[in-house]
């Protein structure tokens, strides 16, 4: 009899610590400073709530699911910065404070707020302020399904204009930010389109039309030239 409770007792002290075990992993499996600190070494100090964490979190996953960066630690101000965010540097460490403003209104429909602040400032947070071109490449590819590697040009265009590489360059980065900043403001249907999976810049500017989308291919190319103008409103608009 002794023996049989004691082996109720110890079955009741497994069950209870599996529950507990289990409990434990769901409420971190699902707490979003966590997994920013885990998915993309984005530590953040006690000026955060869960509710700004989460909003953070969900545009990291729309960028990229998972992308492991070197260690940051981020804390909210209500001062204004520029462009909502600033970055610094100290001991292998990246010490990021972004704008209070910045995040979503509170009852608002989205998770972001109506103009983008928050998505922005992360964007410029992951690309170093435009001038990471792995990152940036990640995006286009991750949110926008878009490539500006091209394998083969003459393979890309056998049955278009038969060009080879010499007829095209690659884009700066300053270009590419550009094509997040317009792709962004699509209705999210547009923001990713299966059959566009090419973007192109062409070298010889007299040929054709600053931008032509040869739809049944997959790509669109753009003149080199539109990307040298002054005015970077005449881009957008043809883009």
């Amino acid at each position: 009899m002794i023996r049989r409770i004691a082996y109720i007792t110890l079955f009741t002290i497994i069950i209870f610590q599996t529950s507990c075990s289990t409990l434990l992993y769901e409420t971190h499996k699902d707490d979003p400073i966590l997994q920013l600190d885990q998915n993309y070494s984005v530590r953040l100090d006690s000026t955060w709530t869960t509710k700004q964490a989460q909003a953070l979190l969900k545009v990291f996953k729309s960028l990229s699911p998972k992308l492991k960066m070197s260690d940051s630690i981020w804390n909210i101000s209500s001062n204004e910065l520029e462009d909502d965010i600033k970055i610094g540097h100290q001991n292998r460490l990246k010490y990021v404070t972004i704008s209070r403003d910045a995040f979503p209104i509170e009852g608002s429909q989205g998770i972001l707020a109506p103009d983008k602040r928050l998505f922005y400032a992360v964007v410029l947070f992951m690309t170093e302020n435009g001038t990471n071109e792995q990152a940036i490449k990640l995006i286009l590819k991750e949110r926008y399904g878009i490539t500006v590697d091209i394998p083969s040009y003459a393979i890309l265009t056998q049955n278009t204009s038969k060009e080879t590489a010499a007829h095209f360059s690659d884009y700066e980065n300053e270009d590419l930010m550009i094509f997040i900043s317009i792709l962004e403001e699509f209705p999210k249907a547009l923001q990713k389109m299966p059959q566009l999976k090419y973007v192109i810049r062409r070298n010889d500017n007299n040929i054709r039309t600053p931008g032509l989308a040869w739809t049944s291919n997959g790509y669109i190319e753009f003149a080199k030239f539109l990307f040298e103008r002054n005015d970077v409103n005449d881009t957008r608009r043809l883009i």
